[in-house]
């Protein structure tokens, strides 16, 4: 954001008028604020997430059509326990499965991370 205002002072200094400046700065802070939201919402949207509520709920089912909707929205078992969990986040899986953290299943013994990696069904 710095640089946003750094860059509206060069403007304003370089002659241009006020109300470009002003437009210029606008459109670059709609930028930032869009960046910034924009990553929560599409990581949620990622197909890993709905492999997740699929191996979870089964593809179909109310609960199922609920973790995905909630995914989409950057919150939910996916979230929580799923690829966008903060135990998977950093996490890079084979292809074709997705990470699973240990938290949901409570009785998980595994040595190791706090996570697993699951295949993706077919």
């Amino acid at each position: 954001m710095k640089e946003a205002f750094d860059d509206l002072a060069r403007s304003l200094a370089a002659g241009m008028s006020r109300r470009e400046a002003l437009k210029r700065f606008g459109i670059a802070a709609a930028g930032t604020v869009f960046f910034f939201r924009s990553g929560r919402a599409f990581a949620g949207e990622s197909s890993d997430c709905k492999d997740f509520c699929t191996f979870v709920f089964g593809k179909g089912s109310a609960a199922y059509t609920q973790c995905w909707e909630d995914a989409k929205r950057g919150r939910g078992f996916c979230f929580e326990f799923g690829p966008e969990s903060k135990e998977c986040r950093s996490i890079q899986c084979p292809p074709q499965s997705f990470c699973v953290s240990h938290n949901f299943n409570f009785n998980f013994t595994g040595i190791g991370p706090g996570h697993h990696c699951v295949p993706k069904e077919a």
